[in-house]
């Protein structure tokens, strides 16, 4: 059997694959460093929908979003304390040409207050704040980030920005 001599074009071919590797390793590790924005963002905030009252189909009628990507959910209005806690990293972060604010989340929730071990719910979420910051829509559900915000994607809810 002829050895063949690999020479530059070989060398070449194992730099590529190798380079090719590398960015696709780098592109990964990207997509999972979580966004920072600023502590005004409109998603930060307390949110309400007062049909919800009562932890209907497991909504809170009232969601508290802190800056350090906290969330505190109650599930009546004159509660003091809120029933769910919930964490997330923000993935994604952009703004529409029509300027609505998404957000691309993961995160877990449990009972409050934040328990030590792993939380009882964890999942992937997408978010959507329109222009005037007045009314956040959100599509959360287990596995994989929702495509788009509608009820068919996962479990859907919509809040008004309490001022």
């Amino acid at each position: 059997m002829k050895k063949r001599n690999q020479g530059a074009l070989g060398k070449t071919r194992v730099l590529a694959i190798f380079l090719f590797g590398l960015l696709t390793v780098l592109a990964a590790s990207g997509q999972n460093k979580p966004v920072t924005v600023k502590p005004d963002d409109p998603l930060f905030g307390t949110w309400v929908n007062t049909e919800y009252e009562g932890a209907k189909n497991y909504l809170a009628v009232k969601a508290v979003i802190f800056p350090e990507c906290k969330e505190w959910d109650y599930i009546k209005m004159s509660d003091t304390e809120p029933l769910w806690e919930g964490r997330f990293t923000i993935v994604e972060a952009w703004i529409d040409e029509e300027g609505n604010h998404w957000y691309k989340t993961k995160g877990g929730s449990d009972y409050y207050p934040w328990p030590s071990k792993e939380p009882q719910f964890k999942g992937f979420g997408l978010t959507r704040i329109n222009a005037a910051g007045t009314i956040m829509e959100g599509v959360s559900r287990e596995s994989g980030y929702p495509e788009e915000i509608s009820e068919l994607a996962g479990q859907y809810a919509i809040y008004y920005k309490q001022q």
